[in-house]
């Protein structure tokens, strides 16, 4: 199979792995800067992909501040998964 690995600093490895007989490809995958309509959307997925409660403010930065840089990885209209910097 066919995937791609990540090594995070702490030793940790994150494992993509495509099968054959996927339903999508990373073709289908978009990515897009957050915006001020986000907010919801990535303030519900955060809260259920990660441990710790983010401020409010910090939501509204990262959809509409140019101090941060947010991308939204999409897929079929709907946010997967979140890279800010």
């Amino acid at each position: 199979m066919a995937g791609f690995s990540w090594y995070l600093s702490e030793g940790f490895q994150v494992i993509i792995e495509k099968s054959k007989d996927a339903q999508c490809s990373l073709k289908d995958i978009q990515l897009r800067f957050l915006c001020p309509d986000d907010l919801e959307e990535v303030r519900a997925l955060c809260r259920e992909w990660f441990p710790i409660e983010y401020p409010q403010s910090w939501y509204e930065d990262i959809t509409s501040s140019d101090r941060f840089f947010a991308l939204a990885a999409v897929y079929k209209s709907q946010i997967i998964g979140l890279i800010v910097l």
